[in-house]
């Protein structure tokens, strides 16, 4: 289980809005009594993310695999800086940390048994791709992108 605590004008607090950008995760393990936070300090923020999810085996429902993040310093414009990507499994106990210097994830998919994400690192797209399960590498590629004419 998991909850987002979001920036509003009135200050963080847990919400549950579609609207609102999610500042950090807070983990919930039912018999625990701790839960723990995806983001150590209040230094950094949650600039992007991306759930990945695949349907449920009953057909109605969709269930998440992983959730990809991107994480930026609180300082400077979150449009400016680059920040460290990462791919993290539902519980929160399984995190990856899948590149530095990321400026922006873009789509991410669950496609010929592979988990993708598409981001730009660098002024360079690159495609990473996971295993679902594990959240293992299993290779990683950058894209050249040929200028428009």
């Amino acid at each position: 289980m998991r909850a987002d605590l979001s920036l509003n004008r009135g200050g963080a607090r847990f919400r549950v809005v579609v609207a609102l950008k999610p500042r950090n995760i807070l983990f919930i393990e039912p018999g625990q009594k701790a839960a723990r936070w995806l983001l150590p300090d209040n230094d950094h923020i949650m600039s992007d993310s991306s759930d990945i999810r695949v349907a449920a085996t009953n057909g109605n429902a969709q269930r998440m695999i992983a959730t990809a993040v991107l994480v930026k310093s609180t300082t400077g414009s979150p449009e400016s800086v680059s920040g460290k990507l990462l791919l993290f499994a539902p519980s929160g106990r399984t995190i990856v940390e899948v590149a530095n210097n990321v400026r922006n994830i873009h789509p991410t998919s669950l496609s010929g048994g592979d988990l993708t994400i598409l981001y730009e690192r660098n002024r360079r797209l690159v495609l990473a791709a996971f295993d679902p399960g594990s959240l293992a590498k299993r290779g990683e590629q950058e894209i050249d992108v040929p200028q428009p004419k």
